[in-house]
Order: C-alpha cells, then structure tokens, then sequence
C-alpha cells in the first residue's frame, strides 16, 4: 500500500493496532495540524490514548521509515500482537528483520542502517544502488555517488560513523545519531562526537597504510572510501584488501608498508608520505627518498606553537602575542592561550577553531609547518572553511587526528 508522509503511515498504523476510532483519530489529527505538534502528542492530549498503548505502533512507524519492514509487514505485526496480547517485538517474524533485504531476499550492506536511520537516503534509493552495485559488481557506496543519491562528502561520514560502531568507540544508535546531526550541521561526524565531550584524539602513530598512500596521493579518495568500505564488510587488514584491488602498484605498495613502520620511531606521517610520493614519481629506491627529505628525519621540528601559528598565517602580530601571553606559565594549555587571544578580540572562534585543528594535525606530524601555515592562511584570507583549505592546498589531513587541543 502506497503511504504519501509520515501522518498518513502513522494513521494506517493506528487503524491496524485498533488503538483509536476513526472519530477520535480525525479529531487528533485535526488538533495536530492546528497546534503544529505530533499526532501521537495529540492522541495523548485529547486522552483517546495513552503512551503505553501507542508505542507499538509508534514502534511499526520507525521500523517502516527506517526500511527495515514494508508497511503491510508492519500492518500484519500490529494486528498479530494486537489480536494475542503480546508485545509488538515479540510479534515480530523470528528472522533478521533488522537487515534491509533486495526483492532477492539477500541481505544486504552494514552501511545500510546508517543511511536509512540518519535519513540519508529512502529505502526505494537504497534498494535501487543495492541492485545496480550487485549487477555491476561496484561498492554500494560508489553506486549512490554515482546514482547521485549521496555526494562523496556524505558517504565519508557514513563510513566514519560506521566504523565507531565497529570499533564499539560508541555504540551503533549513537553513531546513527551523530551522522544524522554531522549531516544536518554539515560537519564531521568525529568533530560533533568530540564537541560532546565524548572523542579522544587519534595520535600520529596510528597512521594507517591507507592513509598513507593517500596522504602520498597514490591513491584518490574514492580509492580510499571503496577500501574503507571493503573494510566493514570483509575481515581482512587494510594491506590484504589494497593488494587484492591492484589499485596501486607492488613495488609502490611494498614501500609504504616499509615506510609506514617507520612512523613514530623515525619518521613523522608527513615525511613519509614526502618520501613515497618522490618513489612513486620519480622511481627511487625508499633510502634515497628518505635521505633526500629536508629537513632530514633527525633534525628537530620547530615547536610552532598556537600563537607562532598564528602569527606565521598572519593572523595576528608577533607583539601581539606576546602582550597577551607574556604572564603564562610553560603549563598553560592551547585553549586558555585562544580564550586569551579572544578576549583581547585578536581573533574570532573560527580563527582559534581552525588554528587548534591545524596545530593538532602539526603535532600528530600529519602535515609540515609549512603545510599548517598555508592551509590557516588560505582558510583566513579566503574566507573557506578549513576542510575546504585542506583541499585547495592539496593537503589530505585525518579527521580523527585534529583533535589534541591539550
């Protein structure tokens, strides 16, 4: 049965559960319309039904929305447990109704519930791309791009949030909460968990062989995404799946295996990610790439700090700075020297915000002090956000590592 919004779903629903008559719902739905509320607020206001009695229904609604049941599936539950006196879930078929299925039956992809329960895309869209990515033999998430249903952007998040789920960093109702409200702000699903009070920061070390050759632009970022996909659905590592795909090639990969054991003990993120970059285009053998890097690996970093940074993107002046951090002790953390910075109005939240994720990436060694300034600078002067800043200036830079603002 066609069902056109979600009142309409939820009248049906009601009618199937006996919960109300026709006269007590058309007089609800009437008072929800008027008082702009939800018709179950309504229902539960006229006292024509209580919270207890709805929510199987209310229950069937999600379910329905969400593509995990069809609507005359729903229907029959409903008047099932209604007709038995049992709950709505235990009324329900004992299979993986959970799983959304093809007309073949076949249950199909993990990234399915994120989609559908941050209402990304409908069942019907969904189901389409399950088709035509099993008749083409391509990723799911390549087959929504490509059906224009989701942009690359999107179907990032989705798998970032997929993958806290996997890693039980969060539980996977949260993580579908977090990808809904990532999408709605338009932000990263890591930043709206970390604005929460609820992400740690990834360090540096834990750059992973996929980052990596992406970092060396050996591989484009729908590369990576299929990988990633790939990743939630077989259990296999990074380099198995990357072997298997023949997206880069042997001797290319051979070396960022051996570069990205190097990272942390030697090497920092950005300079090996230098040092494949110069193998794969100029055909080099790993230890010339490296002892070519300059500054070489051994010499020191310069510190940088928030205020260096600044000051180095233009942002504010060197006297500045030091005026309003001349009392500080060795101990004062980032974010009181940006209260400081906004307090004296030397910069905006958006310049401190920007600042703060920039340096983190520095101090994880994902990208160089030069790459930090230019990527702040382009942000500021340009008036873009910082992600966007990141991309104009050909700089991959990890969600999960921008983070380390102690």
């Amino acid at each position: 049965m066609a069902v056109t919004n979600e009142i309409e779903l939820f009248t049906k629903l009601l009618q199937a559960a006996h919960v109300v008559n026709d006269s007590e719902l058309t007089e609800a739905i009437n008072c929800a319309k008027h008082l702009e509320i939800p018709l179950e607020r309504a229902l539960t206001m006229l006292k024509v039904a209580s919270e207890e009695n709805l929510q199987p229904a209310i229950r069937a609604k999600e379910m329905v929305a969400a593509g995990r049941i069809s609507f005359d599936e729903a229907s029959r539950v409903l008047q099932h447990a209604n007709q038995h006196g049992i709950a709505f879930e235990e009324a329900l078929p004992k299979k993986e109704d959970s799983n959304l299925r093809l007309s073949s039956g076949r249950v199909i992809h993990p990234i399915a519930d994120f989609l559908l329960g941050a209402k990304i895309v409908t069942p019907d869209q969904l189901n389409q791309a399950a088709q035509k990515a099993q008749t083409m033999n391509l990723p799911l998430g390549k087959t929504l791009v490509i059906n224009r249903f989701i942009t690359r952007w999107t179907l990032g998040e989705v798998l970032s949030a997929a993958n806290l789920a996997k890693e039980e960093l969060v539980p996977k109702d949260r993580a579908v909460a977090l990808l809904h409200d990532a999408i709605q702000k338009r932000h990263s699903v890591i930043q709206v968990l970390f604005e929460s009070g609820a992400y740690t920061n990834a360090n540096g070390g834990s750059l992973t062989i996929l980052e990596l050759l992406l970092l060396a632009d050996c591989i484009t970022e729908a590369d990576f995404q299929d990988i990633e996909e790939r990743k939630l659905l077989e259990k296999k590592t990074y380099l198995e799946l990357i072997t298997h795909s023949r997206i880069v090639e042997s001797t290319i990969l051979e070396a960022a295996v051996n570069l990205v054991d190097m990272i942390d003990s030697y090497l920092k993120p950005y300079q090996a990610a230098e040092a494949l970059k110069q193998i794969r285009i100029r055909k080099i053998p790993a230890y010339q790439a490296i002892a070519e890097l300059k500054p070489p690996p051994q010499v020191s970093l310069p510190q940088l700090r928030l205020g260096d940074l600044l000051v180095e993107a233009g942002i504010v002046s060197r006297n500045d700075v030091e005026k309003v951090a001349k009392n500080n002790q060795p101990t004062t953390t980032l974010v009181r020297i940006g209260k400081q910075l906004l307090d004296a109005k030397l910069i905006d939240d958006t310049n401190l915000y920007n600042a703060l994720r920039t340096q983190s990436l520095y101090r994880e060694g994902i990208i160089s002090p030069k790459q930090a300034v230019a990527a702040l600078s382009c942000a500021t002067d340009e008036k873009i956000k910082l992600d966007e800043a990141f991309a104009k200036c050909n700089i991959y830079a990890p969600i999960r590592m921008q983070w380390n603002w102690q």
